[in-house]
């Protein structure tokens, strides 16, 4: 995706860039009037930067955006974070009654990642049933805006629980199939809502490390 920004580094490139100016975080804190134990956090990737945050830390060292994401000079998209939710808050994220509000943080500090997608939110995946493409852990950002097409991979909800699998369709029949042989698919006959509803398309996998 053109307007994702991955910042999986940025903590590590922050400090290089401090060192190499002689710059202590306490004295970067003070200037941005921030605590210093959020630039720890950043430092350990425990948070990551606002798009503000990282327009002040720009200012205060002197040094592009796009040096401190480790990019090729370019201009910072108009964006938001990604935040990284649950599985039991994405099954009911169409949901009227559901408190979960699109674009909050939920379980998890938001994902490193810009999108324009105001709706787009992430998962961590669970399990293996996605094995080998997708392992226990990865995260997938899902973005609801965008239209399924047969062979995508999909977060759905069926009776109530979302789940991650590939869509598959055929004329009147959809399949829902994990890429690990040793789960069965799942064979929809027919648009039976209570049966399937698609919550997004899955645009883009990322690793922790």
């Amino acid at each position: 995706m053109t307007d994702t920004i991955i910042m999986m580094n940025f903590g590590e490139r922050l400090y290089s860039i401090l060192k190499e100016r002689g710059i202590k975080a306490n004295e970067l804190a003070s200037r941005l009037n921030m605590d210093p134990s959020y630039l720890s956090r950043l430092r350990h990737g425990k948070r990551h930067p606002s798009r503000a945050t990282l327009v002040a830390i720009s200012k205060a060292l002197g040094v592009p955006i796009d040096e401190l994401l480790g990019l090729p000079s370019a201009p910072m998209p108009d964006g938001r974070m990604v935040p990284v939710i649950s599985w039991v808050q994405a099954g009911r994220i169409r949901e009227p009654q559901d408190p979960y509000n699109v674009g909050e943080s939920g379980e998890e500090p938001p994902l490193a990642a810009y999108t324009t997608d105001p709706a787009a939110f992430a998962l961590r995946v669970q399990g293996d049933s996605m094995e080998p493409e997708f392992v226990d852990g990865d995260i997938i950002v899902v973005s609801p805006s965008v239209d399924i097409t047969s062979g995508d991979y999909c977060v759905f909800k069926s009776n109530g629980k979302a789940a991650f699998k590939q869509f598959k369709r055929y004329e009147d029949t959809v399949i829902l199939r994990p890429l690990n042989s040793r789960y069965p698919d799942l064979v929809i006959q027919g648009d039976d809502p209570d049966k399937l509803e698609i919550i997004g398309k899955v645009v883009q996998k990322m690793k922790r490390y």
